[in-house]
């Protein structure tokens, strides 16, 4: 399917098990619904394997910063919340 109609596919593609929440949990924050308004908010995210990825520290900016940018090459880098 892929190669057949791969001119025709969206910019954007997210495959998730239905019971998304059993893997990365429904509460916040969790790097589904992170990554997904990044997306949203126009970040290039050419590939990320989300299973079972639950950010639950806190956001200390000396960390999450440099992982960020790191990760998603953005010059922007969300706050705390």
């Amino acid at each position: 399917y892929f190669n057949e109609f791969y001119g025709q596919l969206p910019r954007h593609m997210v495959f998730m098990h239905a019971d998304a929440q059993e893997h990365i949990g429904p509460s916040r924050p969790n790097i589904l619904d992170d990554t997904l308004t990044a997306l949203t908010r126009g970040i290039s995210i050419p590939f990320a394997h989300l299973g079972n990825n639950r950010v639950t520290m806190r956001w200390n900016p000396d960390v999450m910063t440099p992982l960020w940018r790191g990760l998603f090459h953005s010059s922007i880098v969300p706050g705390p919340g």
